[in-house]
């Protein structure tokens, strides 16, 4: 495998646009490609306890960032100072720093960076919030912080451990919980490394699907599916096939359409699909897993928001504790008849998806404070990311990137391309199921993925590229 590698950093195939061929050939084969182990140790940093914002600032972390990032709460804490001011309180914002000069008039002139006065700008300026009424703030409870910042801060963090740059950006949103139950460290490394190890045309086998609603169609319910998991299952899956792996998606009926949607979307081949066509019955659902396997004959399984049964009741539960198996057929039992014959990588954003039961003992409840709705089904390796289309995304951009093939990784246009042609087909975002009535007053978007606008997951996609291009040059993958 090393030699492999090596050779393909000679470039005779095409290369990122950012790097010559000369110079991606003096790139360095880092310890991540013997034992990802060391990598993780050499590379990460000790952050302390986090807050949600403090997993925002912290997203990208490759300009050494964390060995000097502040205390966790300093954000918060700064707005506590101010809003201890008195109303009318003068404040006064500096800001401006150049990096460059230009002739103007034939005399040299400095030249400000965009980092900086665009902020200021924004949080300078008195502009009315224009998703909530005066009336609806006015029933906007204060939080601890306006009150006592240590309090709010003690009851917001979460330990986090020793992250490498890539998990800053997996688990730089933090709202649902997911720090409670973040995979060790460095499991997107892991996963790309294990297909790595495979040899070229192995097959691999991609599992997807999460129904959330059901809609009438002919006077008949027809479940949805909801848009985190198809588009990040095909991006992920091409990348691999350009990687010379054969690679076949798996999954419901419903969302199978919404794969070949996604699949067109990129002009790649939509007849690897397959569907699991099984009820609630062991025995069906057995034999219908191992037809597959033994049509598809993989060597590795990646699921990704894989719906699950839970590991207390074996019933699929959502993240209100609703019983969603009459949405959702067992395509889970692929993992289960799977297990010893091959990797199995799963990806998940919740806890409730297939692959998550390693870290069953830190999902929490679901929000009705009373229901089990970890996972029952185990995985050899399990990735956590803020949403499941990123983490399958990280985990074969990473694949690319150790073998320096960087055009191969998605690009932001094709993040938007699957996400869209995944809404058309019918499918829906997850949080608020497309209604405007679940926006919480806009705050959620309606059309896109766990709450956010496509292009919010195309600029984490470019966020991944840069930072995977960046550790390949300094030797750090």
């Amino acid at each position: 495998m090393d030699s492999q590698r090596d050779a393909s950093l000679k470039a005779d195939k095409p290369t990122n646009d950012q790097f010559s061929p000369t110079q991606l050939m003096h790139v360095k084969v880092s310890e991540a490609t013997k034992p990802p182990t060391s990598y993780i140790t050499s590379l990460t940093s000790q952050t302390e306890t986090f807050t949600p914002i403090d997993y925002i600032l912290a997203s990208y972390n490759m300009r050494n960032l964390s060995k000097f990032y502040a205390p966790p709460g300093s954000a918060e804490k700064a707005a506590y100072a101010l809003l201890k001011l008195e109303k009318d309180s003068p404040i006064t914002i500096l800001t401006g720093f150049c990096v460059t000069e230009r002739f103007v008039d034939s005399e040299k002139m400095p030249v400000a960076e965009t980092d900086g006065p665009p902020g200021a700008v924004l949080a300078a300026e008195k502009t009315i919030n224009d998703q909530f009424s005066p009336t609806e703030l006015m029933h906007v409870k204060v939080p601890e912080i306006v009150k006592s910042p240590i309090s709010y801060i003690t009851s917001l963090t979460s330990q986090t451990k020793t992250f490498t740059p890539i998990d800053h950006i997996l688990a730089s949103y933090d709202m649902r919980n997911l720090s409670k139950f973040y995979a060790p460290p460095g499991s997107a490394e892991k996963a790309a490394y294990a297909l790595l190890k495979l040899e070229k045309d192995s097959p691999i086998t991609i599992l997807t699907g999460f129904c959330v609603t059901a809609r009438l169609v002919d006077s008949e319910k027809v479940p949805v599916v909801e848009t985190d998991g198809p588009p990040g299952a095909v991006l992920a899956g091409e990348t691999l096939r350009k990687l010379s792996y054969h690679v076949s998606y798996v999954a419901d009926p419903v969302t199978c359409n919404v794969l070949r949607a996604c699949l067109k979307s990129i002009a790649a081949d939509d007849h690897c699909v397959h569907e699991f066509y099984a009820r609630h019955d062991e025995e069906e659902q057995i034999a219908e897993a191992h037809r597959l396997i033994n049509l598809l004959k993989p060597k590795a399984m990646i699921a990704g928001e894989l719906c699950s049964r839970s590991w207390n009741d074996g019933i699929r539960h959502n993240m209100k504790g609703k019983n969603i198996n009459d949405w959702n057929p067992p395509v889970d039992e692929m993992l289960v008849q799977f297990k010893g014959r091959g990797i199995i990588i799963a990806v998940g954003d919740g806890g409730n998806e297939a692959g998550m039961a390693n870290l069953k003992d830190n999902i929490p409840l679901a929000s009705d404070g009373k229901t089990i709705m970890a996972s029952g089904v185990y995985s050899d390796i399990p990735v956590t990311s803020w949403n499941s289309n990123l983490g399958l995304q990280a985990v074969a951009s990473i694949a690319a990137a150790m073998e320096s093939r960087f055009e191969l990784i998605p690009t932001a246009d094709q993040v938007i391309k699957t996400i869209e042609a995944a809404l058309d087909a019918g499918a829906v975002e997850g949080v608020t199921q497309g209604k405007q009535e679940n926006s919480l007053n806009g705050s959620y978007a309606t059309r896109g993925v766990d709450g956010f606008a496509p292009y919010v997951h195309a600029a984490d996609q470019d966020k991944l590229k840069s930072t995977l291009i960046q550790m390949k040059i300094k030797a750090m993958l």
